[in-house]
């Protein structure tokens, strides 16, 4: 039975088996894409109108508007195996003879996730879809980040992985093509530079690392202002900008709006963790874009390490550049140290 793993514990699931006597092809679709299945008159009625609301939000703390998932969709009877294969399903199954609802990985394909939503009545599915909304959103988000993480794994510079993890203490899966800036036993400044192509011009991207740690001193290190603190101190120092005597900080306010990173609470490798999302711009510069760092506690040694990802592409759409650097940044892992290297 494929394995199910991310519906809320007050849904009541019907959990179901995929034919294991036959190879899965690989799924397809683009990242940040969920497929919706959904009769066309639902679609262009309520039901529908909930589901672009929900999983075409805003994603928050990025420089432009743009959706949490870009959200297509097909009609049951165009449904054929060509588009099964898509890596994130939404299944809508509104009529007298539905009842539950499932999830389901590798379900027409592999590295897939399929989620299907059935009720009665077009306002009990609405319903049924609201309340399991937070779940069905953090899934997909979990299985892309799975997905990424793969890709990059693949491609990774495993020799500065390792060998920034023995100055370090801990490590991230790090992608060929990034390079050290700079680097001490308490920091390290990763950059990868490419060219790539927008609007029928070529356009220069670059993409950051942070790594950095500091002393772990109690429960409340984990606070937005705390980690703003850290992340600009070590900035200050280290992150210079085009102009001379400019730096990166993290931005908290444009005119009215308030910029304050958003923060999150949640679990990585069954430890806790905390994520930031925000904006960054130049101290004495005209130069920004979007960043996340999550961080973590090593209790060994009495410290917190953090990963950071930060992106320059005013030509370019932010979010997926940010979701593949949250992906690297959710790597972080301990190397084993010499206990005397603790922080003090």
């Amino acid at each position: 039975m494929r394995a199910r793993f991310f519906i809320a514990a007050t849904i009541t699931l019907v959990w179901g088996c995929s034919p294991e006597d036959r190879p899965l092809p690989k799924s397809t679709g683009a990242q940040g894409e969920v497929l919706v299945v959904m009769e066309k008159g639902h679609w262009e009625g309520p039901p529908g109108k909930l589901v672009r609301e929900t999983l075409g939000a805003w994603m928050p703390r990025l420089p432009q508007r743009e959706p949490r998932f870009d959200v297509a969709q097909v009609d049951p009877a165009g449904f054929g195996d060509l588009l099964r294969t898509h890596k994130d399903l939404l299944l809508a199954r509104i009529g007298a003879d539905s009842s539950g609802s499932w999830s389901m990985k590798d379900r027409y394909a592999t590295d897939q996730v399929v989620v299907q939503v059935n009720d009665g009545t077009a306002a009990g599915w609405m319903e049924r879809f609201r309340r399991m909304s937070n779940s069905i959103c953090t899934g997909y988000e979990e299985h892309e980040r799975a997905r990424i993480l793969s890709r990059e794994r693949a491609t990774q510079d495993a020799t500065l992985a390792a060998s920034i993890g023995e100055a370090l203490g801990f490590s991230v899966v790090v992608p060929s093509g990034f390079r050290v800036i700079v680097q001490d036993r308490s920091m390290a400044w990763l950059q990868r530079d490419r060219i790539m192509s927008g609007a029928g011009l070529e356009h220069d991207v670059m993409e950051g690392l942070l790594l950095y740690q500091f002393p772990y001193t109690s429960d409340s290190t984990f606070t937005m202002e705390g980690m703003v603190q850290e992340r600009d101190k070590l900035t200050r120092m280290y992150v210079n900008g085009p102009v001379p005597g400019s730096y990166m900080v993290v931005q908290r306010a444009f005119e009215h709006l308030d910029l304050r990173p958003e923060t999150h609470h949640l679990e990585l490798d069954g430890e806790y963790a905390y994520r930031m999302r925000g904006l960054w711009g130049m101290e004495g510069a005209k130069m920004g874009g979007a960043f996340v760092t999550i961080c973590r506690v090593d209790s060994a040694q009495g410290r917190v390490i953090c990963a950071d990802g930060f992106v320059y592409a005013p030509q370019f759409d932010k979010r997926e550049f940010v979701r593949t650097l949250e992906a690297i940044c959710s790597s972080i892992q301990l190397v084993p140290t010499d206990p005397s290297d603790s922080i003090r």
